[in-house]
């Protein structure tokens, strides 16, 4: 994935941060914890890493496809973040914290961008992090 498509799925990730502390924003603790049902969660992220799993092993015209695939599960850990960054400042208004939940997340997740580009990391290094999490999720699903 090119540089720049990377900035604009960071930029996505950025803007989904403060559309979800505006949502959370406005729900009871009781709405927030069912929306963030970690089950639910979990499942999905076993989707997103078949779908990894599929980017290894795969060729010729779905590879390509697949690399403009960011992973979308990042949008869990921003939703967590944002509802935890929600109760930090009570009088502040909410679209104020919206854009700052935002600007950190645009900020992190490009950062995260570029500091792998500059450290080169390969396939290798992917397929190693991606074995790591499916263990990391197996177990903490079967936790639950």
């Amino acid at each position: 994935m090119s540089l720049k498509i990377s900035v604009i799925w960071s930029l996505f990730f950025g803007v989904a941060g403060y559309l979800a502390t505006i949502m959370f924003s406005g729900m009871s603790r009781l709405e927030t914890l069912s929306v963030l049902n970690t089950s639910d969660i979990s499942t999905l992220e076993f989707v997103e890493q078949l779908i990894m799993y599929a980017y290894f092993f795969s060729g010729g015209l779905l590879k390509k496809i697949l690399d403009y695939y960011p992973g979308l599960m990042l949008l869990a850990p921003v939703c967590v973040f944002a509802y935890l960054f929600v109760g930090q400042f009570p009088g502040m208004d909410f679209t104020l914290v919206g854009a700052m939940v935002g600007c950190i997340v645009f900020s992190l997740s490009a950062g995260f961008v570029v500091l792998l580009r500059y450290l080169a990391a390969n396939l290798n290094v992917f397929y190693k992090t991606v074995l790591v999490t499916t263990l990391v999720n197996i177990l903490f699903y079967g936790l639950l």
